[in-house]
């Protein structure tokens, strides 16, 4: 059996959400060991393809393979001895490389944040112990010094850690420490390309986040021959996610024909940028009306509806109790009536991911009542929250299924 350990981003609930979902497009079987604000960690039966995971992936920052671990309960020699020198060369160094710079990372795997504080003060010797067993090899050594307990991403790549050095990672588990080797981090440049570059954004309505979009279509396990539609497809994004993602059969639609034109040259760009051949897509662009799209589009058409409605108009400040429940009275019947027209589009089986409003007031927040989503028509699987404090509207990410 293999062990693998996924290092999280911002919304952890919502990053595993989408990692098992891929695991299982993939047809890997696993198991769940570990789980955590911080990490996720499992095993396989076979080696798994980690770069395209990663590359898959849009809420995870690192990918890794575990190597070994050591209980609390045994003797501290049963740790150290994955830093000898022997064992360093084999299941860490990089190939060719006398000049070695290294980082030690230390996530909470379940210990708490006391267990982990704890491992964590011992960072400086176990770096300096390190160093010393590499230089002993005949190898030239610096270690990486971080604030906190973990290096970010940017650091790992600048670093060249991948070809010219290795992060260790320890896992701090209730029992014991895990160790193992980053194999992988999120290509964050690419997603900051889509994310800044894109010629056409719509400020005014709102940008769905790049790695939000491509979170939201893992959600759904999307075959490269499914159907996927986006009913309020603003400037693309998620039209341009599911590009990359390789489904080749991509619906949008928006009642703003300016919007539908914005997406049509994000999509242009895209297809250009990142070397897609149009010859190998069916896009379809329909400027409509939620509420007529069943009408221009053939029934039980999508495998899957992808999307963020309006939101509301931007808030400036904190909404009160009266203005928040004001907001929800107006986006309740838009939210309805799109659940009603889903039901249509959608084939038996099919599923969907989109975005409910939340408006946080200083004493509560307000969601729409999901009691408009007709229990006999769609099953709700899962309910995550997207949201950062300091924000006025958070997101609410609901995936469901139609029964």
């Amino acid at each position: 059996m293999d062990s693998y350990f996924f290092v999280l981003g911002r919304y952890p609930s919502l990053s595993t959400a989408e990692i098992l979902s891929v695991l299982r497009l993939l047809g890997i079987n696993f198991n769940v060991t570990h789980q955590s604000s911080e990490i996720t960690t499992i095993t396989v039966s076979q080696k798994i393809n980690q770069g395209h995971i990663i590359n898959t992936l849009g809420g995870t920052v690192k990918i890794g393979q575990v190597f070994g671990q050591a209980s609390f309960d045994q003797d501290e020699s049963q740790f150290l001895k994955y830093f000898d020198s022997q064992f360093l060369k084999e299941n860490l160094l990089p190939p060719n490389v006398n000049k070695i710079h290294f980082a030690i990372s230390i996530y909470d795997a379940g210990a708490g944040p006391k267990i982990t504080d704890k491992i964590s003060q011992k960072l400086t010797f176990l770096n300096k112990n390190l160093k010393e067993k590499l230089m002993e090899a005949g190898f030239k050594a610096g270690f990486l010094r971080i604030k906190g307990r973990s290096i970010s991403s940017v650091s790992f790549y600048k670093n060249q850690l991948l070809n010219k050095g290795f992060e260790l990672v320890l896992l701090v588990a209730p029992d014991k420490i895990i160790l193992g080797k980053t194999l992988n981090i999120q290509d964050f440049n690419s997603f900051a390309k889509r994310d800044i570059e894109r010629p056409k954004k719509d400020k005014k309505s709102g940008i769905l986040p790049v790695k939000l979009a491509r979170m939201m279509i893992n959600l759904v396990s999307p075959k490269s021959s499914s159907v996927l539609l986006d009913p309020f497809c603003g400037s693309g994004t998620i039209l341009m996610e599911a590009s990359l993602l390789g489904i080749k059969n991509i619906i949008g639609a928006d009642i703003d024909g300016a919007a539908i034109s914005n997406t049509k040259t994000n999509l242009d760009w895209l297809f250009k940028e990142f070397r897609l051949n149009p010859d190998q897509y069916k896009l379809t662009l329909k400027v409509s009306d939620i509420r007529n799209l069943d009408k221009i589009l053939s029934p039980n058409i999508a495998d899957a509806i992808v999307t963020e409605p309006f939101l509301g108009p931007p808030l400036y400040k904190t909404a009160d109790k009266s203005k928040s429940e004001k907001l929800i009275s107006q986006l309740t019947p838009l939210y309805k009536e799109s659940f009603n027209v889903f039901r249509r589009l959608l084939k038996e089986k099919g599923q969907i991911v989109i975005i409910f409003p939340v408006f946080h007031t200083k004493d509560k927040d307000y969601f729409i009542d999901k009691k408009i989503i007709d229990s006999s028509e769609f099953k709700i699987l899962q309910s995550l929250l997207y949201s950062s404090p300091g924000q006025f509207v958070g997101r609410q990410i609901v995936h469901l299924v139609k029964s």
